[in-house]
């Protein structure tokens, strides 16, 4: 849909399964759009995939212009 554009974020490569991205709300702040999104990490001792992993989430929203910063906490 060319009224919609994709605002995607990665933790890039992980040792295993367990991770995870999540964006939890995109504001926008005077001339800047801000994405906050949340990492979660696997319990210490838990069982995961033994294999590289990349978590990532996406989310659509309304065509904007300007600047995207990401807080990932």
């Amino acid at each position: 849909n060319t009224r919609s554009r994709p605002v995607c974020t990665s933790l890039g490569s992980r040792p295993s399964g367990g991770y995870a991205v999540t964006i939890d709300s995109l504001t926008l702040k005077r001339s800047h759009w801000i994405v906050h999104a949340r990492e979660s990490r696997p319990t210490p001792g838990s069982l995961q995939t033994t294999m590289i992993t990349a978590p990532f989430d996406c989310i659509a929203t309304a065509r904007f212009a300007g600047r995207v910063d990401f807080i990932v906490e």
